[in-house]
């Protein structure tokens, strides 16, 4: 479970204490009350190549194996401890304790030499239990930065990836895709990037001046190739030359991305950290206790934080699904309040009809009842009641020798939003005199109402020009069969 090893260059003249009592030597060390020692060799006073004693740590029973070897006048001392039960779980406090005791007990005053940590299943555990949850954090960190850009950068955000991180991608991504037959054919960009670029995908671009003097025999003002080459000899030498930089960061891609972050530098500080603390654990770097809870703290802070920037990232933009529902609810409110009040908002059939019935009621049946009572004059006429709104329908049609009478539609255009305009326009030709008109309708206007918590009408649906409209048209055919 735990293995130590201890080595000491020996004098071959002195006779190692160990040798004479290697029971007594180690529990003489060993002098701690809530440690109990018991010998399970038969000779404990003996020199023996193998010392095999049982310990008891706070109720936990443990194996101990001491073995010592001496060669070319260096003493190695291995100690091999182990718990008896093997269910016990292996993160258990008191095997830190009780290995943190062996080491602070021979490398004190009883030193037995230099401490080398040969194997440790609990530190194993440790990285087993860290890496899974860096994992986590790291695919998490991944699903944010393609919410992110994708949301931002859209389809082809992979193109605004800096230029060094796109090459050091492009030259691992083979191998890796040739060995993912089960997921073949999905987008694995974000995979194949260090954990350190995440928070650098961007490329950071900086305009640079330079100002500097130098002397030439030649008038280069005029000639930009010697100009050039002054000035590329010069740089060569940029050292030895007076010289002032001026340089403004185009952009940064972690600050893009902080403002998404409840406390930046905190996470930022923790990320590169985690990123560092992440490589000790991939070498197989021994971890102890105390770097064991750093790493986990610093772990779920990042993972908890990632939560919640990803569901800020996705709720952040506003989507076309988001627009279309949010105007959905609205729409079902609000037309529901309006039906208990008696409104509604005009559809684009509801308008045409709207239009329709005015026409026919106002224009088409007045103008027909006039026809038909100069009839013998008109040599042809008609009144089209089943019109559309196709561009160059005639509406009235009227002929009285040379002269010619016509009220037809041009162009229309229909609106069912709230408070919205349509407009429908007509020509009116009269003897060779043309006149354009317009009818305007203005949908129905809406507002909540601040005490009811309703929303109710500000303002009527209708035309807001037929005033006189009607009339004039008529009054033009009157006009019209007089002559």
């Amino acid at each position: 479970m735990i293995q130590i090893l201890f080595t000491q260059k020996m004098d071959p003249r002195s006779t190692d204490p160990i040798d004479e009592n290697p029971f007594g030597f180690i529990t003489s060390i060993l002098q701690y009350e809530e440690i109990i020692f018991t010998c399970n060799e038969d000779s404990p006073d003996e020199p023996q190549r193998q010392t095999k004693l049982d310990i008891i740590y706070k109720d936990l029973a443990f194996d101990l194996i001491i073995e010592k070897k001496t060669v070319n006048n260096t003493r190695s001392i291995l100690f091999d401890l182990a718990t008896k039960d093997c269910t016990i779980d292996i993160r258990d406090t008191r095997i830190t304790e009780l290995k943190l005791l062996f080491k602070s007990w021979f490398l004190g005053p009883t030193s037995l030499g230099e401490c080398y940590w040969i194997y440790d299943e609990q530190s194993l555990q440790y990285s087993q239990d860290l890496y899974s949850g860096i994992n986590k954090a790291e695919n998490l960190f991944r699903s944010y930065i393609v919410s992110y850009m994708s949301l931002t950068y859209g389809i082809g955000w992979w193109e605004k990836v800096a230029q060094p991180i796109q090459k050091k991608h492009s030259g691992r991504i083979d191998g890796y895709q040739n060995s993912l037959t089960g997921l073949s054919g999905i987008n694995v960009d974000l995979f194949s990037i260090d954990t350190r670029d995440l928070t650098a995908l961007i490329q950071n671009d900086y305009l640079i001046n330079i100002e500097f003097v130098c002397s030439s025999k030649e008038d280069i003002t005029t000639n930009n190739t010697k100009l050039r080459q002054l000035v590329k000899s010069h740089l060569k030498n940029v050292d030895a030359i007076k010289y002032s930089v001026k340089s403004n960061s185009k952009g940064n891609f972690w600050d893009e991305l902080s403002r998404h972050f409840s406390n930046p530098s905190i996470f930022k500080e923790k990320w590169d950290r985690l990123c560092e603390n992440r490589n000790h654990i991939m070498h197989n770097k021994l971890i102890d206790y105390n770097m064991f809870n750093i790493i986990n703290t610093d772990n779920n802070y990042i993972i908890q934080e990632l939560k919640e920037v990803i569901r800020k990232v996705r709720t952040s933009v506003r989507t076309i699904e988001d627009h279309e529902f949010a105007c959905h609810v609205y729409s079902t409110t609000r037309d529901s309040d309006l039906r208990n009040h008696g409104y509604h908002i005009f559809s684009i059939e509801d308008i045409q009809n709207y239009y329709q019935e005015y026409i026919l009621e106002y224009i088409l049946e007045p103008a027909e009842i006039l026809l038909y009572f100069h009839s013998n004059s008109i040599i042809e006429n008609q009144v089209d009641k089943d019109f559309d709104f196709t561009p160059g329908s005639t509406l009235i049609g009227a002929t009285n020798g040379n002269t010619t009478f016509e009220f037809e539609i041009i162009d229309s255009a229909f609106d069912d939003a709230e408070g919205s305009e349509s407009y429908v326009t007509f020509q009116l030709t009269n003897s060779g005199s043309i006149r354009t008109l317009v009818l305007y309708f203005r949908n129905l206007e809406v507002e909540i109402d601040n005490d009811t918590k309703e929303y109710l009408p500000v303002s009527e649906a209708g035309f807001n020009n037929n005033d006189f409209f009607d009339q004039d048209i008529i009054e033009e055919l009157a006009d019209f069969l007089k002559k």
